[in-house]
């Protein structure tokens, strides 16, 4: 509902009273007139604040909703890169566990040094995908501590730093996968000139 200016009401009708023939008023009518539009404006007047109430009502907890689902995602996002962060280093940490005891293993029989030196080889790739991992623990909750020091709705140096470490934090966690591959495929190799 649109507010209308009493005083606008008044110059159109005036008009139209004047458009249909009449030329003079009379003060009794007029102030009758002005009486309707006062009470017409008054009951607008409250109309509209309520609807205007009503509005901001239904804004609020639009908001509010939009603020508990982008919380709880923001939650569920802090727990999954928790959880990669783990399974990274479980994945890289197995396989280093699993290689040294396989080298004690190996390590008194009769075994090519070539061999031996290509499995201690992907040993160290996969240490340095436990660290890649560790580093990706590190730095997600580096990018946290920012973004929760960062004004809420601002872009401030805080918001900037935790984008920069959640970037570091995902290109950490990918290299630790992409070391794991490396790893195991150079195991694979180096088994299988070992065991032919």
């Amino acid at each position: 509902m649109a507010v209308v200016n009493p005083l606008d009401k008044i110059i159109d009708d005036i008009e139209q009273t004047k458009n249909d023939g009449y030329k003079n008023l009379d003060i009794e009518k007029m102030l009758m007139y002005l009486e309707n539009l006062k009470q017409e404006n008054v009951y607008d007047h409250d109309v509209q604040m309520e609807l205007l109430k009503s509005s901001n009502t239904s804004q609020i907890e639009i908001a509010k909703m939009n603020h508990a689902a982008s919380l709880e995602a923001f939650r569920s996002v802090i727990t999954v890169g928790a959880n990669a962060a783990r399974a990274f280093m479980i994945i890289n940490g197995g396989a280093a566990i699993a290689l040294l005891a396989f080298l004690g293993n190996v390590w008194n029989k009769d075994s090519s040094p070539d061999v031996l030196s290509s499995i201690l080889g992907s040993l160290l790739i996969f240490c340095i995908g436990v660290l890649c991992s560790g580093v990706c623990s590190g730095f997600t909750y580096l990018a946290q501590y920012c973004y929760a020091t960062s004004e809420l709705g601002s872009d401030s140096k805080w918001k900037m730093g935790g984008d920069v470490n959640n970037i570091i934090a995902i290109l950490s966690g990918v290299s630790s996968l992409i070391l794991f591959g490396v790893g195991a495929y150079v195991t694979y190799a180096s088994m299988g000139n070992q065991f032919g």
